[in-house]
């Protein structure tokens, strides 16, 4: 992202360029927003997804390749902040079919073995 050199006495890499003043506001105020639409989210589902889409944090990527469920899914996964018995919960309702198959889209299965993955199944379940 940023061009870097090792520095030559102690081996640290440093970076030649800097991030604007107005830059790191911008990703604190973007980072502020998506940890109060998690808040938000975990204390009733639809209100933080109301926020989340106001904020431009969810549907903001919609295409012909990604759909609604998929852009909310992926929201959804790269949040660390979304509590993940609600969020199991929230994905597991009829009306959200969509998502969850979207969500568990957006991991790689191909080098689980079968009989694990079957194992974790119960890790779920509380």
């Amino acid at each position: 992202m940023y061009p870097v050199t090792a520095h030559p006495e102690c081996g640290f890499v440093f970076s030649q360029t800097y991030v604007s003043a107005e830059e790191l506001m911008q990703r604190k105020s973007k980072k502020r927003t998506i940890l109060t639409g998690a808040a938000r989210f975990n204390s009733k589902p639809k209100t933080g997804l109301a926020f989340l889409e106001e904020n431009g944090l969810i549907y903001h990527d919609l295409s012909d390749e990604i759909t609604r469920a998929q852009s909310l899914a992926k929201f959804l996964k790269s949040s660390t902040r979304v509590d993940k018995k609600l969020l199991g919960d929230f994905i597991s309702k009829p009306e959200n079919t969509e998502v969850l198959k979207a969500f568990f889209g957006l991991f790689d299965f191909r080098e689980v073995c079968p009989l694990a993955w079957f194992m974790s199944i119960p890790t779920f379940n509380r």
